[in-house]
């Protein structure tokens, strides 16, 4: 028997009664229970479990759930995983994830001015006396390239008050007329990219105007993971919970299937409004089934009511206080966008049975129940000959997919149905008949407030009235690989060169004359003949071959 085997009894001896400690297994645990899985950076999980598990055992204790983070990142030195997992009663679980957010470090870098008005050496020797007199620990140090000195300040999120009082001090001391510029980073992983950056960086670039900090992620095509935040103190902290706010959160849930919930789930289908994956699994019992809401972490208090409208329990309203503004924002430009109510977004609720054909609600009776909290579907116009059209349309498909189920599998014959009583169907129907009704009367040209025949109830003249608004896509910045796309445009030269740490560059830029137009016909020749090295000149050519 080897020394490691010899060791697995007495672990799990000292943690199992630990685990029975604060987990009271009953029928009202197991009927409550939800597992959460969000994630947390890799390089931050030391700080969050603490020396011996201290931190993690006090969350445990406070709010009776258990957490658990992925043990393979000790041991692995190649992919790492960010996956942490949160289980207990439905009521304390959101207390147990901000436990678990406040836990984690927080490291801020704090510019300090290039040019000093008072004796440098006195202001440092002040600047640590006074910090440490608060308790709060810095470290001073210069960046080798620059020469740019720092005052960085390692504290958790839940003591970011330190870090405000630190950026206090140093504008006080220094004599500063504004806020000084902070930097931080935080790891996000490939497989959280696509919801973090959004379609086309859209999400990325709302970070960065909503919050005012300039971000920087690096490209697609290289294994770096880390995003760069830049700004003031308070533009930074808003970007950095907006990052973490995009990142997947899922929350799993058992559900007893009984005709009262059956109607919320026919409610849910039919508003259309929730944008969240939610997958229903059946158990052999046929009786409970498993529930899994998929969704952005910004959106934690839609998942919770999402499962209060599964079990039908109105008691428990639980709310992502730290995500409220954002979840507000999102909603609100969402809504902007497509001129629905907002609390969802517009795009449909998919639900999915592993086993067993969909369930599709013909009446509308479903759709009052909790009408308040979800709000009412939004419906385009229909002209008279298009329900009967619909319908006769619709009845064609249903009895083609009812041959097909001998030729066919059983899910291709589920998604035809699916997609028959969906809305993008019925719309699909109507741009297809619209194509081929021929052009009667004078032409109509295509509008911001008119799209298309059958599509809107404005007028001509009001069409004519209003102005065409400009759709060309938002062109970020690019950078070089190693700093990213920079999503914020610059309005001189002297600060672009400091955005992209080339301040020794300023001084010979301002004698050549060089300005942001003469910038971008510049070529790596005449980079070179300036004095700019390598990583200088692939810096400025990302940014003026992307201009």
């Amino acid at each position: 028997m080897t020394a490691t085997e010899q060791r697995a009894p007495k672990w799990t001896e000292n943690k199992k009664p630990f685990i029975d400690s604060i987990l009271q297994r009953d029928e009202v645990y197991w009927a409550n229970r939800v597992v959460i899985k969000i994630d947390i950076p890799y390089n931050e999980h030391s700080y969050v479990i603490g020396k011996c598990g201290y931190n993690t055992k006090r969350v445990m204790k406070n709010t009776g759930c258990y957490i658990h983070l992925p043990d393979s990142n000790r041991f692995s030195n190649g992919e790492k995983s960010n996956i942490a997992t949160i289980t207990g009663p439905f009521s304390a679980i959101e207390k147990a994830r901000k436990a678990i957010r406040d836990l984690a470090p927080l490291l801020v870098s704090v510019e300090l001015p290039g040019q000093f008005t008072i004796d440098k050496n006195a202001a440092m020797i002040q600047l640590v006396e006074k910090t440490r007199e608060n308790g709060i620990p810095i470290n001073i140090c210069s960046d080798v390239t620059s020469g740019q000195t720092f005052v960085a300040v390692r504290t958790s999120v839940a003591k970011a008050d330190s870090i405000r009082r630190t950026v206090a001090l140093v504008r006080d001391i220094f004599c500063l007329q504004e806020e000084p510029i902070c930097y931080t980073c935080l790891e996000v992983l490939k497989p959280a990219w696509r919801r973090v950056l959004g379609q086309g960086n859209e999400n990325v670039q709302w970070m960065s105007n909503w919050s005012g900090a300039t971000i920087f992620y690096p490209r697609w095509e290289t294994k770096e993971t880390t995003f760069f935040i830049c700004g003031h103190l308070e533009q930074l902290l808003n970007a950095r919970l907006c990052l973490l706010g995009f990142q997947p959160m899922t929350m799993t849930f058992n559900w007893k299937r009984n005709g009262q919930s059956r109607e919320y789930v026919n409610a849910l289908k039919l508003n259309r409004k929730a944008n969240l994956s939610i997958d229903v699994q059946c158990e052999n019992d046929q009786q409970e089934s498993v529930v899994s809401v998929t969704g952005h972490e910004y959106q934690a208090t839609d998942i919770y009511m999402v499962r209060n409208a599964f079990t039908g329990d109105k008691s428990t309203y639980i709310v992502a206080e730290e995500y409220d503004m954002i979840r507000e924002e999102m909603n609100f430009r969402e809504s902007f966008l497509t001129n629905v109510n907002p609390f969802f977004s517009n795009s449909p609720l998919p639900v999915m049975v592993a086993s067993g054909q969909p369930i599709v609600a013909n009446t509308l009776d479903a759709l009052t129940v909790y009408s308040s909290l979800y709000g009412t579907p939004n419906c385009f116009p229909l002209t008279p000959e298009e329900p009967t059209n619909a319908s006769v349309k619709a009845n064609a498909k249903s009895a083609y997919s009812e041959e097909g189920k001998l030729k066919h599998s059983k899910r291709k014959s589920r998604s035809k149905k699916t997609w028959l009583y969906s809305d993008y169907g019925v719309r699909k129907l109507q741009a297809k008949r619209a194509q081929k009704t021929p052009i009667t009367g004078s032409l109509r040209h295509v509008t911001s407030a008119w799209s298309g025949q059958g599509f809107s109830g404005s007028t001509l003249e009001l069409s004519r009235d209003l102005t065409v608004t400009e759709t060309r896509p938002f062109l970020s910045m690019p950078a070089t690989p190693s700093h990213g796309h920079l999503t914020k445009r610059v309005p001189s030269v002297r600060v672009l060169l400091s955005r992209l740490r080339l301040e020794k560059y300023i001084d010979i830029f301002d004698l050549a004359q060089v300005d942001m137009p003469t910038l971008t016909e510049m070529n790596e020749a005449k980079l070179k003949a300036l004095g700019v090295n390598y990583v200088g000149r692939s810096r400025l050519l990302g940014y003026t071959c992307g201009k």
